[in-house]
């Protein structure tokens, strides 16, 4: 018989997690290179959530189709 071990973490519900359910040690500060240097890509939550806000809908943002711009008329 196999037998797996499992462990249960419990998380404080303030606590911010990624969409994996990892726990975040800060939602406000990002890694950089050094105090005012570029973001790192290797910041997995940041890029996370800038996805996730990029995917948002807005509904009086989203783009419909009108019928204008094109024409049937060629030439003249």
């Amino acid at each position: 018989m196999k037998r797996e071990l499992t462990t249960r973490v419990t998380i404080d519900p303030k606590t911010q997690t990624t969409d994996a359910g990892i726990p975040v040690e800060s939602d406000t500060y990002s890694l950089t290179v050094g105090r005012d240097g570029p973001i790192l890509l290797q910041d997995s939550y940041l890029i996370e959530q800038m996805a996730n806000f990029n995917r948002e809908r807005i509904p009086e943002r989203q783009p419909h189709a009108k019928g204008s711009g094109a024409d049937s008329k060629i030439g003249r």
